[in-house]
């Protein structure tokens, strides 16, 4: 350990896209986790470079490791000790030091450039919404690549090895995603590159995006896009539902900004630059199936997570 109470790294360079996940095992990686931290319970791993040196995580219980770059913030002060000294509920098992960590959200140009069965898999284009969405049991292995908003209701999704869903606009879910297939090594990865907004209508989620949530360090144009995707959708907010305490298992979600509405457990890893969680004592796990099968397929985890030790 460093004399920051920190576990240092062993070897130096640059770990294979492979490999991070198993290796770290994290629930959440991201840049702007203050909304999401307060009171959480973190099961596994957190990994964050923060946006801003203000983070504050209030009362946060961490279980596994903290993860963040070997740098100084504004004040001079090293992320280690900025993070150790703060308040919290449970501390990280260690705060460790690598080398440099990045975190990004998913292209738009990487996407467009993919090719995939954008009509396949029980996902189709509505004529009246203007966005794809699911119709029925939904069957998937491998990429489905979306230009444009996807809006997912109440998925039952049938994969043995795992469905990858890429949009270039925001992916919506609401209710619960259910499983047919019963496989091991079942999962969904939702990648957008603008966003993946779940159980929020959209006066909920016009509230997070012009509420000052999004920090100065994304495009201003962000949030606008993300609320002009929403525009026509009948979304229902997770508190007029009912679903206020879903949960979710064997999910992966990359996107520059995540927000849900959904306050039960979440079982998978998020990754993202801004994480808008519901407010409150929040669960979130690392699921051991994103050690086992492909993550990001054609774009590649390196694309939105790279670490160096």
């Amino acid at each position: 350990k460093n004399n920051f109470g920190s576990k240092a790294s062993g070897s130096s360079g640059s770990i294979s896209s492979s490999e991070v996940l198993k290796k770290f095992t994290p629930a959440l990686v991201g840049r702007s986790l203050s909304c999401t931290m307060c009171h959480a319970q973190i099961n596994s791993t957190v990994m964050t470079n923060p946006l801003e040196d203000n983070e504050v995580w209030a009362n946060t219980s961490v279980q596994g490791d903290l993860v963040v770059p070997r740098r100084n913030n504004s004040a001079g002060q090293s992320l280690a000790r900025m993070f150790k000294e703060m308040s919290w509920g449970r501390a990280p098992n260690n705060i460790r030091e690598v080398s440099s960590l990045t975190i990004a959200g998913p292209s738009r140009a990487a996407i467009q450039s993919l090719s995939g069965n954008a009509s396949g898999g029980g996902i189709t284009l509505s004529s009246s919404l203007n966005v794809y969405t699911n119709s029925g049991n939904v069957t998937c292995e491998g990429d489905l690549v979306f230009n444009g908003v996807v809006y997912l209701k109440n998925l039952n999704l049938s994969t043995s090895n795992g469905c990858r869903i890429y949009a270039t606009g925001t992916i919506f879910v609401e209710g619960p995603i259910t499983w047919s297939s019963g496989s091991a090594n079942q999962n969904l990865q939702l990648i957008s590159s603008r966003a993946v907004s779940m159980g929020a209508d959209s006066s909920r989620l016009t509230a997070r995006m012009s509420g000052g949530l999004i920090p100065a360090g994304l495009p201003a144009t962000t949030a606008s896009e993300i609320l002009a995707d929403a525009s026509g959708l009948p979304l229902v907010d997770a508190d007029s539902s009912g679903q206020s305490g879903l949960g979710f298992d064997h999910l992966l979600i990359s996107a520059p900004v995540v927000s849900s509405r959904y306050g039960g457990a979440f079982n998978g890893t998020i990754i993202g630059e801004v994480i808008l969680m519901r407010l409150g004592s929040l669960s979130f796990s690392f699921d051991p199936v994103f050690g086992r099968v492909p993550v990001l397929g054609k774009i590649g985890l390196e694309s939105v997570l790279k670490v160096v030790e």
